[in-house]
């Protein structure tokens, strides 16, 4: 219905996929896409998603494609590149790993819907293990998590980041679980999410978690929560960065410093952005 108007008589959506598909009859040896979707309507927006993925997965050019929306981010990209303020500044990575291992707090809290929860901790070193506390709540993190990692032991004020789906809700007390209040349930299918209140000497914190569609509480009513430990992330309070890149780019340094010249070369090819005959995300 398009081929006899003019572009003055086509809506903006329209002159959007017009737009884009003479761009993709071509074979150039790397697409530039600059948000290409944001007129379009959800669900055109979501087949058309579909449609450029099995493009790509067809022609095996190289995409550049820049969007704000990070559901296309993590749907198309093969690699993401979070970006802020056009710079370069904060990880490139594939879209699992930009969601299960942030390297700071502005991509923690960037990707994902809702997003990760933040709570103010103080890290503490004692017996050989570390501890995340705030008031009442005290949690042991894995094993693996890094010791003294910024150079100073004892305790640390640090944040706490764990997403909604790893937040668990119990309607009865647990131990290791903390008492807190239910604002507001919103279902969404089959899935729900409830937002919660806890309270401590130290004030009040927000927190989302993931519940089942049935859940039954009322605003104001109690419940306890607890954190998978094995999924939490912790933050230099003051830098943003998690301590898990702290850790590795210190040891990683004390190697080259070493002389180890192959790790020296891998981390010179890791500070390098390229781009491959794969999707690249690219997010401003």
């Amino acid at each position: 219905p398009c081929l006899r108007r003019k572009p003055g008589q086509l809506s903006g959506g329209q002159q959007q996929r017009v737009a884009l598909g003479r761009a993709l009859i071509r074979r150039p040896s790397v697409y530039l896409l600059d948000e290409p979707l944001s007129n379009l309507d959800a669900s055109l927006r979501a087949a058309m998603r579909a449609e450029l993925k099995r493009l790509h997965q067809m022609l095996r050019t190289t995409m550049v494609y820049v969007t704000h929306d990070q559901v296309e981010a993590m749907v198309l990209g093969d690699r993401v590149a979070v970006m802020r303020e056009g710079k370069l500044l904060h990880q490139v990575d594939t879209p699992r790993r930009i969601y299960d291992c942030p390297d700071n707090k502005f991509v923690a809290e960037f990707v994902g819907s809702p997003q990760m929860n933040f709570i103010d901790c103080t890290l503490v070193e004692k017996f050989d293990a570390v501890y995340l506390v705030r008031g009442s709540l005290c949690l042991k993190v894995p094993d693996s998590f890094p010791r003294s990692t910024s150079g100073r032991s004892g305790y640390l004020e640090v944040v706490m980041g764990i997403r909604p789906e790893h937040v668990l809700v119990s309607l009865d007390p647990q131990e290791g679980f903390v008492k807190s209040s239910v604002r507001l349930f919103q279902q969404m299918g089959n899935v729900g999410y409830v937002d919660l209140v806890l309270e401590d000497e130290v004030g009040e914190v927000a927190i989302t978690a993931m519940v089942s569609p049935d859940f039954e509480r009322a605003s104001g009513e109690h419940v306890f929560i607890g954190f998978d430990e094995s999924r939490i992330h912790v933050f230099d309070k003051n830098s943003g960065r998690s301590l898990r890149v702290i850790n590795e780019a210190t040891n990683c340094e004390r190697r080259v410093e070493g002389g180890d010249d192959n790790l020296a070369e891998t981390k010179a090819k890791s500070e390098d952005f390229s781009v491959d005959s794969h999707v690249v995300q690219v997010r401003r």
